[in-house]
């Protein structure tokens, strides 16, 4: 119970929502983050590191069952059908599949049987509430706070979750707020009420990208200049002259020779968070440096990229943002109107694009936004009605007020 794994399975899930629309995997997402803020979320709002695995001296015992407990204790609902419905759906054998114990697994996804067995599933997480619960770690890390974010973030846009939206903002102003030295500069963890350690590159990259995810989740600009902030802080305390970061900067202790991140494995390294997260910037400030810091990046890991590409997974998602030409999508709407933009932003969360900066807000903040994100300039609400713009490189299509419109404009430049 990692809090990274919940994290990118959220992202893998919602954006496999928006590939197929299948309504289990939009579910599965929902599930995780509800687990995520009920188990392993501070008081505060910050998220916790992990869930042990062990528990009464057994690896697994509070999740695994075994199929007569299963029986003995669906019992009390009364229904027969719906026990061997719950040990057929969630595969339960005899023998278990795991050392004599059942993990709970669905090999056969179906809604219909889904819904049939709440009642089923509600009791027996009542029972599993009576067993010892594993010990939590409670550490707070910049960096897997940063994907809980993103993950919340994008799961709160895409289902219509506000709360996920929130539950994001809340965790991401603690983390700025509490995980900082008197150097204003940011801390890697926080436990007993003290930030400690100095930030690694991936705590500086993983909170920029998920504070970009939160500025395009809720369109509040403050999470996108901390963003910007963080990736300068990157290249004045991480880079590497020849392109790319090194893992630790100035603030830890010296060694003979300096870490330099690529590889992707459980967590997405560093390195490849910060390549994408360039790239993003310069899509929505039309700042060229940041695009050349990319390509710097990329081209001091291209021997590796051209002869072991998978083991740099996630810059390959870089390579493709800075080999496409993203979009540059912006929904204003007139003061106080913002409930009837929600109509326009639907058709953002059903659509698909990995490849894009998605800005927005009300008429009055437009001009002040502009600064920080150009491609807002002069973008106001048409007729007083919210009002979609869809642009590539500065150069926009005709602003549109239906979905069917917009519907329209995003598949046709996405063909």
């Amino acid at each position: 119970k990692m809090l990274y794994d919940n994290a990118l399975l959220v992202v893998a899930y919602v954006e496999a929502f928006q590939l197929t629309g299948r309504p289990d995997f939009a579910r599965v997402a929902r599930e995780t983050c509800d687990y995520v803020l009920r188990e392993m979320r501070d008081a505060a709002g910050a998220f916790y590191s992990a869930t042990d695995a062990d528990s009464e001296g057994e690896e697994g015992r509070f999740f695994v069952w075994r199929a007569d407990e299963i029986r003995h204790e669906l019992k009390a609902l009364g229904d027969d059908q719906a026990t061997r419905l719950f040990l057929e759906h969630y595969d339960v054998q005899a023998g278990g599949n795991w050392q004599g114990w059942t993990i709970l697994n669905v090999p056969r996804p179906d809604e219909q049987r889904w819904a049939r067995l709440a009642a089923a599933r509600q009791r027996l997480y009542e029972v599993r509430l009576s067993r010892l619960p594993p010990l939590r770690d409670e550490k707070i890390l910049a960096a897997w706070n940063g994907l809980m974010i993103s993950a919340l973030a994008l799961a709160g846009r895409v289902l219509e979750q506000p709360h996920f939206v929130a539950a994001a903002a809340r965790a991401a102003d603690f983390v700025l707020a509490q995980l900082r030295g008197a150097d204003g500069e940011l801390r890697r963890s926080f436990k007993d009420g003290q930030a400690r350690q100095a930030a690694f590159l991936d705590d500086h990259a993983f909170l920029a990208a998920g504070l970009i995810d939160l500025y395009e989740a809720s369109f509040e600009l403050r999470y996108l200049r901390e963003a910007l902030a963080l990736a300068e802080a990157t290249e004045e305390l991480f880079a590497d002259p020849i392109g790319g970061w090194f893992m630790t900067g100035p603030r830890h202790e010296a060694l003979i020779a300096r870490e330099k991140p690529a590889h992707d494995g459980a967590e997405p390294s560093g390195t490849s968070l910060a390549l994408i997260n360039a790239l993003r910037l310069a899509v929505f400030t039309d700042d060229d440096r940041w695009r050349q810091v990319a390509e710097r990046g990329l081209r001091a890991h291209a021997e590796l990229l051209r002869e072991r590409p998978m083991v740099m997974a996630e810059a390959l998602l870089a390579l493709d943002l800075l080999t496409d030409t993203p979009l540059q999508v912006a929904i204003v709407w007139p003061d106080g109107a913002e409930a009837d933009g929600a109509v326009l932003q639907s058709v953002l969360r059903s659509s698909y694009l990995p490849s894009r900066a998605l800005a927005g807000g009300p008429a009055s903040a437009i001009e002040g936004a502009a600064r920080t994100i150009p491609f807002l300039r002069e973008k106001l609400p048409q007729g007083g009605r919210p009002t979609a713009f869809v642009c590539r490189l500065g150069r926009c299509q005709l602003p549109v007020t239906e979905a069917t419109a917009l519907t329209a404009q995003l598949g046709a430049a996405r063909s």
